[in-house]
């Protein structure tokens, strides 16, 4: 072969390699490089002139031992082998495939090695996706049943405390009762946000403002001995998220930090305009285009690989019993992967930690005021409600609440029963749950209408974002009361409707 043909064989052998992202080995029997070719030098273990003449067990230590049986094998019985191994090289710790053939003149074998690094992280990432995912819907699922049983402790712990006298000894007992029914409503809460299932209403938001508005509201959350400061950039613009959701983003991660840095340091809030392409939203678990970033770094503790890959799931927490529930930054994940965005970590021990959240941004006008609260609410004036609700505590209390305002109410314990009610009586407004036996509240509120057109709809529900729940309100003039609620919040919502 001319050295002209063998120039252009080497340059074929190296526009395959680069294609594989690979490694040609050429060892004898023994295990001893006899050739070395590759795209990128970084992917030896050695540099080249080291390789040649040494021993793959010399280059390799450990690892090398499971090469030297296989090259034996292939050797000895002509039948190719592959030899899955991860190995520390120049260029970083890398995961490889390694395919072993006989060469041709039985002088050894020949080894074609891959770099499959980016298919191992992929497959990874893959799994950890499926494992939040599956993690969610069981949080999920809990929340939703968890929260008729807290609508039924919230309302008979106010119906005792209405009933009796602050003075009583009972009444005590009852408020603890209250509280206790709280606590437990914030963590179910904090449940249907890891799990995506909060009812999150997007606008365009300012984040600049809503995160200089926090950070002059986190020094007593998270303490003298903490400095927070700012960097935000001016071309950030308008995030489309929901307010509250960010605002728990932002003061749940300055909580971690605080932690983190334990007996004082500086936590650093700031914002980037971003466009990320196809590779870097992969990283991000978002699709490709522009986001707003919100960075939160603090020069804290830091964590390990084992911990930065566990920290989103919930009840999660390296604090000790009783310090923390560790659904702070599970939470954080729920709303911002309900947002639409996503949320990376970088973090070492010792050199502290970076989150950044991703939220997609928008070129629609900036909303900067929170619309107004309506106090307001009408008068009963003889409006019969029909309440649905297959839990009969719930449907017991709903009743009690509204006959206590002065409502006329009926009751149905299944959608075929208010059906069979609204063919004999009119009904001004129902309220049902959505998701019944038989029948979910959005059908029947439409055979409902097929009956009376005018009725009005006020749909409850353990969480809003159910399959069988997507999209409601479904019909017009209709809302969504989230469980658990107590009595003033149902009465205000129905004398909304009646305004």
């Amino acid at each position: 072969m001319g050295d002209d043909e063998l120039l252009a064989s080497e340059h074929r052998l190296q526009m395959l390699l680069a294609c594989t992202k690979g490694i040609v080995f050429e060892l004898d029997r023994e295990g001893r490089y006899i050739g070395a070719w590759t795209h990128d030098e970084q992917l030896f273990a050695a540099p080249r002139e080291h390789l040649i003449g040494r021993t793959i067990r010399d280059v390799l230590g450990e690892a090398g031992e499971q090469w030297h049986a296989s090259i034996a094998r292939v050797y000895d019985t002509g039948q190719p082998e592959a030899i899955h191994y991860d190995l520390d090289v120049q260029g970083g710790h890398r995961y490889f495939v390694a395919d072993i053939v006989v060469a041709p003149d039985r002088v050894g074998v020949v080894c074609l090695v891959r770099d499959v690094t980016a298919h191992k992280e992929l497959e990874e990432q893959f799994r950890q996706a499926q494992k939040m995912e599956a993690i969610g819907q069981l949080a999920g699922g809990i929340a939703h049943d968890f929260n008729n049983i807290l609508t039924t402790i919230t309302g008979y712990s106010e119906l005792l405390l209405d009933a009796l006298d602050d003075e009583s000894p009972n009444h005590k007992h009852a408020l603890r009762i209250r509280q206790a029914s709280e606590r437990a409503t914030r963590l179910t809460s904090q449940l249907l946000d890891y799990a995506r299932r909060r009812l999150l209403v997007p606008e365009a938001l300012d984040v600049n403002a809503v995160l200089a508005n926090m950070a002059r509201m986190l020094g007593p959350l998270i303490g003298e001995n903490i400095e927070v400061r700012l960097s935000l950039d001016p071309r950030a613009g308008g995030a489309k998220a929901d307010r509250s959701g960010v605002e728990q983003v932002i003061m749940n991660l300055a909580v971690n930090a605080r932690d983190a840095l334990g007996g004082g340091g500086t936590l650093t809030l700031g914002t980037e305009l971003v466009m990320l392409d196809e590779a870097q939203a992969k990283h991000a678990d978002v699709a490709a285009g522009r986001y707003v970033t919100i960075v939160a770094s603090d020069d804290g503790e830091g964590m390990d690989a084992t911990t930065r890959a566990r920290i989103f799931e919930p009840f999660f927490t390296t604090k000790h019993v009783g310090k923390g529930t560790g659904l702070g930054l599970s939470t954080v994940y729920g709303i911002v992967k309900q947002s639409g965005g996503g949320i990376t970590v970088e973090s070492e021990p010792g050199r502290g930690t970076r989150f950044r959240v991703y939220l997609p941004a928008t070129t629609a006008p900036i909303v900067t005021e929170l619309p107004p609260q309506q106090t307001s609410t009408a008068p009963p004036a003889n409006n019969t409600v029909l309440v649905v609700e297959d839990e009969p505590t719930v449907r017991d209390l709903v009743e009690r609440y509204l006959r206590t305002a002065g409502y006329d109410v009926l009751v149905a314990s299944d959608p075929l029963n208010a059906l069979e009610l609204a063919r004999t009586r009119t009904i001004d407004l129902l309220v049902t749950d959505v998701v019944m036996p038989v029948m979910g509240g959005d059908v029947l509120a439409q055979r409902l209408r097929e009956l009376q057109p005018t009725v009005r709809v006020l749909y409850i529900s353990g969480y809003p974002d159910d399959a069988r729940t997507e999209g409601v309100p479904r019909v017009s003039n209709s809302v969504l009361l989230p469980k658990p609620f107590t009595p003033q919040v149902l009465v205000r919502e129905v004398g909304a409707m009646f305004e």
